[in-house]
């Protein structure tokens, strides 16, 4: 009946409910990545382990993060860009 205590259990009741949601849309917002290079669905791998993609600086293309450790260990690389 207290104000102030409904206002806290509301609170933490959202907070409880938030970190779930957004990763929910995370994935849902990742479902239809697709790889540059192989220009495969990341989400239709037999293996769920392949599921893992990454997007490079100053680009929004999604890749493999195979085709990008490959890419960036090719000697012509020359970027301070570590990770």
């Amino acid at each position: 009946m207290e104000a102030a205590q409904r206002s806290q259990h509301i609170n933490s009741c959202t907070d409880a409910c938030e970190k779930p949601m957004e990763l929910s849309f995370a994935v849902q917002r990742s479902k239809d990545m697709v790889c540059g290079i192989y220009m495969e669905v990341i989400y239709e791998k037999a293996n769920p382990s392949k599921y893992h993609f990454g997007i490079l600086s100053n680009c929004n293309h999604t890749y493999y993060l195979k085709c990008i450790h490959k890419w960036r260990s090719a000697k012509q690389f020359e970027s301070k860009i570590i990770k």
